[in-house]
C-alpha cells in the first residue's frame, strides 16, 4: 500500500514526515481491527522499513498487508479501482498470489526433481 505522498506521487496530498507517519499508524491500527463476522481477513500490517533495509526501500510500498487465509486484496483495488464494499465474495478463479501474511507462508520451495515424502515439511 502507497500512500499518496507529496514530492513521491504526482498529486500527493500526505507530507512525508510527521503526517505520513501519523497516517500510517492509523492505517495499521485501523486495518488490523477490520472484521468479515467472527474473521480476521487481515492478519498483520507491516510498516516497510520495519522489515526491509537497502538503497532501494524508497521505491517499496510504505505498508505491507499481510491477509490472512482466504483473503486478498479485490481485483478492483489491484488495479486503482475503489468500491463500495469493504469486504466482498470473489467471484473469479484464484489461483494464488502475493497477498497472504508471510507469517502463514514464509517461503516456498522449487524442485526439479519428485519429492519422495508424502509431507515434505515433516
Amino acid at each position: 500500500m502507497y500512500l499518496n505522498l507529496r514530492g513521491r506521487e504526482s498529486q500527493g496530498t500526505v507530507e512525508p514526515g510527521a503526517e505520513a507517519e501519523t497516517l500510517k499508524r492509523e492505517l495499521i491500527r485501523s486495518l488490523s481491527a477490520l472484521r468479515d463476522g467472527d474473521t480476521i481477513p487481515i492478519g498483520n500490517v507491516y510498516a516497510t522499513e520495519s522489515l526491509y533495509k537497502g538503497p532501494y526501500l524508497g521505491a517499496a510500498p510504505d505498508l505491507i498487508v499481510g491477509y490472512n487465509e482466504g483473503y486478498r486484496v479485490s481485483w478492483e483495488a489491484a488495479v486503482g479501482r475503489i468500491t463500495l464494499s469493504v469486504i466482498e465474495d470473489n467471484a473469479k478463479a484464484w489461483s494464488g498470489d502475493h497477498c497472504v501474511d508471510p507469517v502463514l507462508v514464509p517461503g516456498v520451495l522449487f524442485a526439479n526433481r519428485s519429492i519422495a515424502a508424502a509431507n515434505p515439511r515433516n
